[in-house]
């Protein structure tokens, strides 16, 4: 492992303390994985220990740094499966249906409920997945991104659990399949969770995945995704931790021919967050659709790192991410859209704005266009700026009170991303959440 370690190419080498960490972990995990798996975490261990951690030297993290995570207190997983956790205030209508719940990365089957499943619809987890030992899911967890990932290998070396949750052909289930992880519960620690959504030929499902923590945690969370032709799923992520923790993820999305995948990612929380997703459009008639919401306050960072391949014709995507900075806040979005050379029709759309609430905030926006094929339409852009004084007058002479007036423009530049939701419940849901984390930061300030 030492010559591993000496021909490092990315990053920072991996602490010693980390290193002897993550050992200590995959030993666990060898002991209930079958060979199979097992093989999976000692390369999973192996490639994490050549990486190291990124720095701002690497291109791709060139705006995030994590040495609060390097050097913080969560290198050790938080094993308290039994910790004792009062679920009822993460229960809302909107959510109200099928739901798994993690507590640090472990399932909880008394906090979970897992009866109004509609027929062809299957929600386990991951370790009962492990168990049956299908082929399907081993070569699923042994797919890996391309490029440098050391947090996607040291989840790949010391998951814990995770849901696994597959769509039959024609299967649909209605309301939202709400995967809900709370982390911090025992302690402070790292979780590491792993969740696959298989979607069949013609299938169509939705799915909230909901991150909350208490304390200082570290969440190292990898989602896979494969939407079979003519499959539909519309997925959210919800991000709403505490100031001190610390939040990795990776989304990995396969779209197959004439399939549809819309992501929302909703943030008011949290200290550190990186969010990742690559997505191949697989199969010409995909539609993909990837948005993005997201208020900061205080010293609160988040990253949003996009990469869209379009490697067949005729397929069509749309990314908008729109942040609202306060404090000494700082959002991120990077985003490339690659157009193979075979892509030709592609129609692809990717636009980043932030609003800037503070003098001291600050937005980072990076879009790429990378194209191979002659026959496309392509376009990005990125605004930062200020709330409107004009408009902001205009309310205010209307007898509407001055943070009434700068929540409405917030809300309204807010608007579009929250309008792509369809579903009524969800979308009132996350608005609420918004008002409410605009209303805690001014009262804060």
């Amino acid at each position: 492992m030492a010559n591993a370690r000496t021909t490092r190419r990315f990053g920072a080498p991996a602490p010693d303390e980390w290193v002897e960490s993550t050992r200590r972990t995959v030993e666990r995990r060898l002991a209930v994985s079958p060979p199979w798996l097992a093989s999976l975490r000692e390369g999973g261990r192996d490639r994490f220990e050549l990486l190291g951690f990124p720095t701002r030297r690497d291109e791709e993290w060139r705006y995030s740094s994590v040495k609060s995570i390097v050097e913080g207190p969560c290198r050790e997983p938080i094993e308290a499966a039994d910790a004792g956790v009062d679920i009822s205030g993460y229960r809302v209508p909107a959510l109200d249906g099928v739901r798994l719940v993690f507590v640090d990365g472990l399932y909880r089957e008394d906090l979970s409920d897992r009866e109004a499943l509609a027929p062809g619809i299957t929600v386990e987890t991951m370790t009962e997945a492990i168990a049956r030992g299908e082929a399907a899911l081993e070569r699923s967890l042994a797919q890996a991104p391309e490029g440098e990932h050391p947090f996607h290998s040291l989840n790949t070396a010391c998951f814990a659990d995770g849901a696994r949750i597959h769509a039959a052909a024609g299967a649909r289930q209605e309301r939202p399949i709400h995967i809900l992880c709370l982390g911090g519960v025992g302690g402070t620690g790292a979780s590491h969770v792993r969740h696959q959504i298989e979607v069949e030929t013609g299938a169509s499902i939705s799915v909230v995945e909901e991150y909350r923590s208490e304390g200082t945690t570290f969440t190292n969370a990898v989602t896979q995704v494969h939407v079979a032709t003519g499959g539909s799923l519309v997925r959210v992520k919800i991000a709403q931790e505490d100031l001190s923790a610390h939040h990795i993820s990776f989304l990995a999305v396969r779209q197959e021919a004439e399939s549809h995948f819309h992501d929302t990612f909703f943030a008011v929380g949290g200290g550190t967050t990186r969010n990742e997703i690559e997505a191949l459009l697989d199969g010409e008639e995909v539609e993909c659709t990837i948005n993005g919401l997201y208020h900061l306050d205080g010293d609160r960072q988040v990253d949003n790192h996009t990469l869209l391949r379009h490697a067949h014709p005729n397929c069509r995507s749309w990314e908008m991410y729109r942040g609202v900075l306060d404090g000494r806040s700082r959002g991120v979005f990077t985003g490339k859209i690659h157009v193979y050379e075979d892509a030709q029709k592609t129609d692809a759309k990717q636009n980043s704005n932030s609003l800037l609430l503070s003098a001291e905030a600050e937005a980072d926006t990076r879009p790429r266009l990378e194209i191979h094929a002659d026959d496309v339409r392509c376009t990005h852009g990125a605004t930062v700026g200020e709330l409107d004084e004009s408009s902001l007058f205009y309310l205010r002479s209307r007898g509407i009170p001055p943070v009434e007036a700068r929540h409405m423009l917030v809300h309204a530049f807010a608007g579009e991303v929250l309008d792509s939701i369809e579903d009524d419940l969800l979308r009132e849901e996350l608005a609420g959440r918004l008002a409410a984390s605009l209303s805690r930061a001014r009262a804060e300030a």
